[in-house]
């Protein structure tokens, strides 16, 4: 939780108005965790990276997600000191605020034909910033890699060293898949349901738009396919309809063009096994890593699930 000190340097320097009280942490994912802060001027969402952060790391990303905003697409307004920053230096690192919205919980069953509208707009906000291509979401993390994790995590018995084994032919026949992306647009990169919720008022918001940069749209469409049409024919061809018929630019045709979520979830994996391997025995971290690495198992891309909403787009 962070202290009533840094509490009060945020609140001046955002020109929040007198804290009322504050809470936290309200959610935690790989890069940082949200902490929910009350004011007189209203409820705030305070966002705290595990990993430093500076002003031209954000400038972008924050760029891309009030672009977007300004197209229709839902987002948490970002909140600027007088001067324009979006990052507060503090005793605990930098931190940012943004305008608190109530999200229900991670849920891909959402609406696939206002998905796909959403996602054609953010294609179409006209942004284009300077991150360039990232390898996270293009490149494989290669055969070498996953022989040593998997022989690593079945030397230390880790609970899902078998399933690792069982999945690497398919990981490696996905990995020959990958191709370098097309035509370029500044994209989010990380559309899962993690960061595409539903409010509590039934809308849908955009969040955690740190890792935007350039991507083929393609490959952006492929990934939330993936996630958000929870591999049923009827969800994946209305959200790729809606899509399209709202002027969406890209168009599935091929498997590799499937390649950010094939890579990002190697890359997910593979660092979730490299970090179980890195905790001691008994650390927490060792559960959080095989729980998400068994978020995979739950409802893993394969060669045939792509070659499926292939034939369901067709």
């Amino acid at each position: 939780m962070i202290t009533r000190r840094t509490v009060e340097r945020i609140a001046t320097a955002f020109a929040l108005g007198t804290p009322l009280d504050w809470s936290g942490p309200a959610s935690r994912g790989e890069q940082g965790d949200v902490h929910r802060l009350r004011t007189e001027r209203g409820e705030w969402a305070v966002k705290r990276s595990f990993a430093p952060v500076e002003e031209a790391d954000v400038t972008d990303s924050t760029a891309f997600a009030s672009t977007a905003a300004g197209v229709g697409v839902p987002t948490p307004a970002a909140c600027r000191t007088a001067d324009g920053a979006v990052l507060v230096a503090t005793d605990e690192g930098p931190l940012r605020v943004h305008a608190w919205v109530d999200l229900a919980e991670v849920d891909p069953w959402l609406d696939p034909a206002a998905v796909g509208q959403l996602v054609a707009a953010l294609h179409g906000c006209g942004f284009r910033g300077r991150s360039g291509v990232h390898p996270w979401y293009s490149e494989p993390v290669g055969e070498a890699r996953w022989r040593q994790l998997a022989d690593a995590l079945a030397a230390a018995a880790a609970p899902f060293a078998a399933d690792l084994a069982a999945l690497l032919p398919e990981i490696l026949a996905l990995e020959t898949l990958l191709e370098p992306p097309d035509t370029l647009l500044t994209c989010h990169r990380d559309l899962f349901a993690d960061n595409l919720r539903r409010t509590t008022s039934g809308g849908l918001c955009v969040i955690d738009w740190d890792n935007a940069g350039d991507a083929d749209p393609t490959h952006e469409l492929a990934m939330v396919l993936y996630d958000i049409g929870c591999g049923e024919p009827a969800r994946t061809r209305r959200l790729y309809t809606a899509y399209r018929d709202a002027g969406g630019p890209a168009e599935l045709v091929r498997p590799g063009q499937f390649s950010m979520v094939i890579a990002a979830l190697g890359h997910i994996n593979e660092r979730a096994c490299a970090r179980w391997l890195a905790a001691p025995p008994g650390d927490p971290e060792r559960d959080r890593m095989a729980g998400l690495f068994g978020e995979f198992l739950d409802r893993p891309v394969t060669v045939e699930s792509i070659d499926r909403t292939l034939a369901a787009l067709a």
